[in-house]
């Protein structure tokens, strides 16, 4: 979902709409004489976001090896949703029993917050849904100057990454997808750059020691207009079939990477586990 040049995940935008909508009725409660909930609301909202983080890090803790300072950075979206619901119900309800005065400001404004972020959600998911597009057959050059087919005919799960070299989160993740190319045989990984001139794209590939298998030059920006694309990077998974499983927008964490590849290939190992 975009808002003029501010393009960011939908679900993103549910938690910030949801959470506005909370902080202005426990806001409009106040005024009106109830006790002001707010802090309390801020409260359950970071206990909630905190333990979601620790329990989606705990998860995938053996991607996060290489990289310890990543399990803070949450700019990968890296949560455990049913871990945040729990904790967020959990800590409304500690509020309300402890301090009777805020349980009816604190109750309403939460539910009015959650009632609204879960309509946006569903909402720009059903949207979503609606739009999907399987994984198309489109002939594109390759750096090597000739012509091929993004789409593999052997059955493979893909993952297709729409970038550009001018594109900082592009220049971080770049390393994270070709070190997960290299591991994973089984998935075809595509890396379409949108815009650029081949001596561009080799030039970046060569001075980041990054391989150049894979990558094609969308140089009209196709894929872009065909999957509707807000902003870069953006990274589509499809699994064996060719179906659009689910899109990324923004930059993929280890973790955040290894959840998305254990949706388009279901007999992975347990996450605990080996590199699903």
């Amino acid at each position: 979902m975009s808002l003029g040049p501010l393009a960011l995940p939908a679900v993103v935008w549910a938690c910030l709409v949801g959470l506005v909508t909370a902080q202005v009725t426990a806001h409009t409660l106040a005024r009106r004489g109830k006790q002001d909930a707010e802090q309390a609301l801020w409260w359950s909202v970071l206990a909630a976001c905190a333990l979601g983080r620790a329990v989606f890090v705990t998860r995938w803790w053996r991607h996060y090896g290489t990289d310890p300072l990543g399990m803070l950075d949450i700019r990968d979206r890296g949560f455990d949703a049913i871990t945040m619901v729990a904790t967020l119900l959990m800590a409304v309800l500690w509020f309300a029993w402890r301090r009777s005065a805020l349980r009816w400001p604190l109750v309403w404004s939460t539910g009015t917050g959650g009632l609204v972020a879960g309509f946006v959600f569903l909402t720009a998911g059903l949207l979503e849904h609606a739009t999907h597009q399987p994984l198309p057959h489109l002939s594109l050059p390759t750096l090597k100057g000739r012509r091929a087919d993004i789409a593999s005919d052997s059955g493979q799960p893909v993952v297709l990454n729409l970038w550009a070299t001018w594109c900082g989160p592009c220049r971080r993740e770049m390393p994270v997808l070709a070190r997960a190319a290299d591991r994973h045989k089984t998935i075809r990984f595509v890396f379409a750059n949108q815009g650029e001139s081949a001596a561009v794209v080799g030039h970046f590939l060569r001075h980041r020691g990054l391989g150049r298998a894979h990558q094609f030059l969308d140089t009209g920006q196709r894929l872009t207009r065909r999957f509707n694309v807000h902003g870069y990077p953006t990274t589509l998974f499809f699994d064996a079939s060719g179906t659009l499983r689910s899109v990324h927008l923004g930059e993929l964490s280890p973790g955040t990477l290894a959840e998305e590849l254990a949706h388009i290939t279901p007999s992975s190992p347990n996450p605990h586990g080996k590199t699903p």
